[in-house]
């Protein structure tokens, strides 16, 4: 609080005018000032503005000024018996109030619970009083200025914003947007502030009975639903089951309310993103897929490709995804005893398919294991009843029998094996050795076969030409003539030498 300016001149013993029987005091009272007059202690008079001299003799008196301008002193009755009439006002400030002094209208000093004079000498001077058992402090900011900060809170509200009031816990009062004051002493307040730009808020009795009428229309969600809250037409968010606010401020906020009972739901596809995972799981089924749809243990649905939305709440929601597209793996490195006692490694590689989704999960928990299993054992079965000359010769016949062996096993799990094949049969060293070796003598027996009827092909094909030859002096003189040929191509220089009697010949034949 502004306490009263005021200054006490206790008299001295100055020696004013010297007389037989007493002493003299000079006291100036200013315009702004009033002077009290005190004897022995007591209050005995009131001073005008001007200079008075105060005689005294045996005791000393006193002088206190009052500075007037400041508009009010604290009430007492001794003083208030010798103010002037019209001098002062006699005011009370009220418990659990506060008074703010204006000086010509202008906010001077804040006062506390009390009796006050307030000067009428200089200024018009009035006291407003404030109850600050109400909760919202209405009073100007430049009076807000002078109360101590004990004894107020403000909050400034932006447009998109409202705020609630909580004394001691309880809603008591709705702000709108503006600053506002309010008186804090004595109470716990605590104020929350509300975004109307979103869409909603949760509801309670207190909330609605504070709220002005038309900012807001409820919305009520039960158990078994969910509901879509669309902002000036537009999806915006996604509530569950509870009594909800919708602000109907700054924008028209409506809501669909939609049934969470059904498995497959119903709500449009652009709201999906909006709705929890505790209430709502998407799932996308690819072509080359199958989707098992299973609820609380129970095979419900086959889920062929596509995209789906499956309300979860209160229930166990599972999906299996099944590969219905070929597929192969190998078995490497198999050792197995062939008929004939030969021992020799196999790699072996399978190619399926799943047929039936659902058997193909609920039949075999490992369904590759499970075909690595009867492969293995097929090929074993087949292998070893089988000699290797027949096993290395005839691949194919093999394989097929695999394949018939797995198919009956397959189909009871969904499945449809579509081949098997023996990718490499590895021999042991001294047996490949060994083969090597029969092949070997094989080929080269085959080969001096062939060689021997060449060789008899050729004998009597020259012996058919001798035969011709020898009825036929010509041919035979053609043949001479062919093999000295092959033999002059093959000699750098060549020189023949005929007798006369040939050469005579040889003409008479020519000129012929």
């Amino acid at each position: 609080m502004v306490k009263q300016a005021e200054s006490v001149i206790s008299a001295s013993m100055l020696e004013a005018t010297k007389g037989i029987f007493y002493n003299t005091l000079d006291c100036l009272i200013e315009p702004h000032e009033r002077g009290l007059l005190y004897k022995d202690g007591e209050l005995v008079g009131w001073l005008e503005v001007g200079r008075h001299q105060l005689r005294w003799w045996r005791s000393v008196p006193g002088v206190r000024k009052l500075d007037v301008s400041a508009g009010w002193v604290e009430f007492s009755p001794e003083l208030w018996s010798h103010v002037p009439e019209g001098a002062g006002e006699r005011v009370l400030v009220k418990p659990d109030c506060i008074g703010i002094i204006t000086l010509d209208g202008q906010p001077t000093a804040c006062l506390e619970p009390g009796q006050y004079i307030l000067w009428q000498l200089r200024a018009r001077v009035q006291l407003w009083q404030y109850d600050t058992t109400e909760l919202v402090a209405d009073l100007p900011e430049s009076f807000i200025d002078l109360v101590p900060r004990s004894y107020y809170e403000s909050i400034q509200l932006d447009v998109e914003h409202r705020g609630v009031v909580f004394s001691n816990g309880c809603a008591v009062a709705w702000l709108d947007p503006g600053r506002h004051f309010l008186w804090s002493r004595n109470r716990n307040l605590k104020i929350e502030v509300l975004d109307v730009e979103t869409t909603h808020i949760k509801s309670s009795p207190e909330l609605r009975e504070l709220m002005p009428e038309g900012a807001a229309e409820p919305l009520e969600v039960q158990v078994d639903q969910l509901a879509i809250v669309y902002k000036n037409g537009r999806p915006h968010a996604c509530v569950g089951p509870g009594s909800f606010l919708m602000w109907q401020l700054r924008a028209r906020v409506d809501a669909r309310i939609f049934d969470s009972t059904s498995i497959m739901t119903n709500i449009p596809e652009n709201c999906w993103h909006l709705v929890s995972y505790d209430h709502l799981q998407v799932h996308t089924i690819h072509p080359y897929e199958r989707g098992l749809l299973y609820i609380d243990g129970k095979f419900e649905k086959l889920m062929m490709e596509g995209r789906f939305a499956i309300h979860t709440n209160h229930r166990d929601v599972t999906i299996v995804r099944v590969d219905m597209r070929e597929q192969e793996f190998q078995i490497n490195g198999q050792e197995v005893m062939t008929l004939d006692k030969v021992t020799i490694r196999i790699n072996l590689i399978i190619k399926f398919c799943v047929r039936d989704a659902l058997k193909s999960h609920e039949t075999q928990a490992d369904l590759k294991n499970a075909l690595y299993s009867e492969v293995q054992m097929a090929a074993r079965r087949q292998i070893s009843g089988a000699r290797l000359e027949r096993l290395l010769e005839d691949r194919h016949q093999i394989r097929e029998a695999m394949v018939d062996e797995l198919a009956a096993r397959a189909r009871q799990w969904g499945v449809e094996v579509m081949q098997v094949d023996l990718k490499d049969i590895i021999l042991p060293g001294e047996m490949k050795t060994l083969l090597n070796r029969v092949i070997e003598a094989e080929k080269q027996a085959e080969a001096n076969v062939i060689l021997r009827r060449e060789e008899t092909a050729a004998t009597r094909t020259k012996a058919n030409a001798a035969k011709v030859m020898a009825g036929n002096e010509t041919m035979m003189r053609l043949k001479e003539l062919d093999v000295l040929r092959e033999v002059a191509g093959n000699i750098s220089n060549l020189t023949v030498l005929v007798g006369a009697d040939d050469v005579l010949d040889k003409l008479k034949v020519s000129a012929k």
